[in-house]
């Protein structure tokens, strides 16, 4: 099925590369119907069959695929992808897009609309297979209807027309005499015979006409045969059978034929002179009249086709000057130029010419993600490994020889395979272990705990007492060490299961809280994927399915994308927080603190600036998140200073009574304030007024001025 689907993504690519040139023709000729000559035009046609037949590009160093929509693009890289899969895994598989995406791509941000799915190709690689094999029973049909019926033909033996046959073909410079025969079973004068042509007649046609014209209809045959038109009318069915599917081909064919019938004209007319126009077109006007209008099957070449067709050719034969059939200079220029683009065309599209359909293997380096997760580093984690073999099947299997499958061999398969994913995908990737070698839980804590990576994802499989359980399941803990990580667990794992059953079509059952090891120690996000279940029977023969894996492993491919992305999501609106550039609502605390009044002959005493600074930094210590004085947003630039009666921050005077909010754990940061020994104890102390209240909804409004960095600058690294 694999060869199937690459020989179609041959013959789609080709059929639309061709379908342009055709698109093209079809254009010149309606504007310019009488500006080339047939023969030209006929010659362009070939240039078409060549194409349709010709499974390979010429490839150029510049790329026009701009020109054309992106579904071809991708439509052609189905090939590569194929390749790619085959290369990784060796194995027999469907071939998709979304990956890289192919390859191309890749990008976790392109529309999914634009995938095409394995199904899909393989079952219109069917459909096309089974259109062109009846077409192809068709034709074998026909032709041994053919030359069974030939056994009945009759030679003609006529003197006179052998000898007129003689001189016709020495007129066509053919050394030798090519033998006619009459048969009912022919309704217009046609040639057929590659390597043995012979010419055919109807019955009684020689009573009906006279020499000369039967010297025009026999100098038109053999014109077909001096051309090659019999091999090129080969091409064309051939070329009907395998792009059956595209009507443009067979609008191509049905051009290319009448074009062929004024080249002939036009061949015949240069050995006959100008003084036989008239003759000769009233010929056609006569056989038009006399002869059927049945154009000829595509492996003949008939004399007349259709009554519209013979309008044309008389309208070209009333124009034909001598010399005419020869091509002029500009003409071989446009050949030349035409040929050019049908067998490079498709080169644009290859993925060495697009840096968005690039599915070299090696291309690991070439990031196809943002900037922003691109250094996101991604631990792979295959469960078990050397002596510990994890599940097993058969259950309770005691030595190797009698296991059938081994979970920690299945785990690394898919690591594998995921593994090279994300590395074309431009995300840097360590693993835990690469081979079938024992690696202890603390040993894999401490590569987690050195390797400082944003995710950690451990891929399982797992076994149940009860056969019939199956499914897929990922686990998270939510601990005390889970806050410290940029996702949360639950999150994250909630994402690559949905991916997980979205291309698995597995048993859903879902997300699990749960305290392993490698989720409690983690410092960081992390998840364990339970992909099938090998005590399951169908399970079972999903995991020894290499496409079933690959599958798997690009459905941890694009859920750790995602996961990644949320992640730098998180991050960008955590940063916005901290610089200050956003709005930021959440529970938290209101101070309202005062000057003292002058009262009983007690002198009065003002907020300073130190104030305000012990009291927010004390909310920080506290844990809040956002702080603005007098709805002045506190950033890591901001200034708190006295300017005579006023506090002055960011450089806009506050007057009393300062009001200061806090988003963050409301309870813990109204615990902070009013404790023993805290700085408002001491204000209070000193007379000075201060108010602290819980909020539920606070809204602290952005940083309202600006920043410039005349000396900071960012380091890339």
């Amino acid at each position: 099925m694999v060869m199937l689907n690459i020989i179609f993504s041959h013959i789609w690519h080709s059929s639309l590369m061709a379908g342009v040139i055709i698109a093209v023709f079809l254009i010149v000729k309606k504007c310019c119907p009488h500006r080339f000559s047939g023969r030209v035009y006929h010659m362009m046609w070939m240039l078409v069959l060549f194409r349709l037949l010709i499974p390979f590009d010429v490839e150029i160093p510049y790329s026009i695929n701009h020109l054309f929509p992106e579904n071809i693009q991708m439509v052609y890289s189905q090939e590569y992808i194929i390749n790619q899969l085959n290369d990784n895994s060796n194995i027999e598989n469907q071939n998709r897009i979304d990956f890289p995406a192919t390859a191309t791509a890749a990008d976790h941000n392109h529309d999914r609309t634009q995938k095409t799915s394995a199904w899909s190709l393989e079952f219109f690689s069917l459909i096309w297979l089974a259109g062109f094999l009846v077409l192809a029973c068709f034709t074998v049909l026909m032709a041994l209807k053919f030359k069974h019926r030939s056994k009945y033909f009759k030679q003609i033996q006529d003197p006179e027309l052998i000898n007129l046959v003689a001189q016709c073909c020495a007129k066509s410079d053919i050394n030798k005499i090519i033998p006619v025969y009459e048969d009912s079973y022919f309704r217009i004068p046609c040639i057929a015979g590659i390597f043995a042509p012979k010419i055919y007649l109807p019955p009684d046609i020689c009573t009906h006409i006279n020499n000369h014209q039967l010297e025009h209809i026999l100098l038109h045959e053999l014109a077909h045969y001096k051309r090659k038109d019999l091999l090129y009318s080969f091409m064309a069915a051939i070329s009907a059978m395998i792009h059956w599917f595209n009507p443009l081909v067979w609008l191509a064919i049905r051009e290319m034929k009448y074009d062929r019938e004024i080249a002939c004209d036009a061949y015949v007319m240069e050995f006959l002179g100008e003084a036989s126009i008239i003759p000769y077109g009233n010929t056609l006007i006569g056989l038009c009249s006399l002869l059927p209008n049945n154009p000829a099957p595509l492996n003949l070449a008939g004399f007349n086709e259709n009554h519209q067709q013979i309008v044309r050719r008389i309208t070209m034969i009333k124009r034909f000057k001598k010399g005419s059939y020869k091509i002029p200079a500009r003409a071989a220029i446009i050949f030349i130029l035409v040929g050019v683009l049908a067998f490079t065309i498709g080169g644009c599209f290859k993925p060495e010419n697009n840096p968005g359909l690039n599915t070299n293997a090696n291309a690991g380096s070439e990031s196809t993600v943002d900037d922003e997760i691109k250094n996101m580093l991604v631990i792979i984690d295959p469960g078990h490994g050397g002596e510990d073999w994890g599940g097993i099947y058969p259950y309770g299997a005691a030595d190797i020889e009698s296991v059938e499958m081994k979970e920690a061999d299945i785990n690394l398969e898919i690591s594998l395979l995921l593994s090279d994913m994300l590395k074309q995908s431009g995300i840097p990737v360590a693993m835990t272990r690469q081979d079938d070698s024992t690696t202890e839980l603390d040993q894999r804590l401490k590569f987690v705990t050195d390797s400082r990576a944003a995710l950690i994802v451990s891929v399982h499989n797992d076994m149940h007492p009860d056969e019939s359980i199956n499914g897929t399941r990922t686990f998270y803990y939510g601990g005390d060490k889970a806050a410290l990580a940029e996702l949360p667990g639950e999150k994250a794992a909630g994402i690559i299961q949905a991916h997980l059953i979205e291309q698995l079509g597995t048993t859903d059952l879902g997300i699990s809280n749960s305290n392993f090891k490698i989720l409690d120690q983690a410092e960081t996000c992390a998840v364990i994927t339970e992909i099938s279940h090998i005590s399951n029977e169908a399970d079972r023969q999903n995991l020894m399915s290499d496409k079933f894996k690959i599958k798997a492993a690009q459905a941890l491919h694009e859920g750790i994308i995602d996961v990644l992305m949320e992640m730098a999501k998180t991050t960008q609106l955590q940063n916005q927080a901290l610089a200050g550039t956003t709005d930021l609502q959440g529970e938290g605390i209101v101070i309202t603190v005062d000057d003292r009044k002058v009262r009983d002959d007690q002198p009065a005493f003002m907020i300073h600036d130190t104030d305000i600074l012990n009291i927010v930094n004390e909310l920080c210590s506290a844990g809040a998140e956002a702080i603005a004085v007098n709805d002045e947003r506190i950033i890591a630039t901001s200034e708190v200073i006295c300017s005579g009666l006023t506090i002055t921050v960011n450089n806009q005077p506050l007057t009393s009574p300062y009001v200061i909010k806090a988003i963050g754990p409301a309870a813990e940061l109204e615990k902070a304030l009013l404790a023993k020994n805290s700085y408002l104890e001491s204000l209070k102390l000193f007379g000075m007024e201060a108010k602290v209240e819980t909020a539920q909804q606070l809204v602290i409004a952005k940083y309202k001025g600006g920043q410039s960095f005349n000396y900071a600058q960012p380091l890339h690294e």
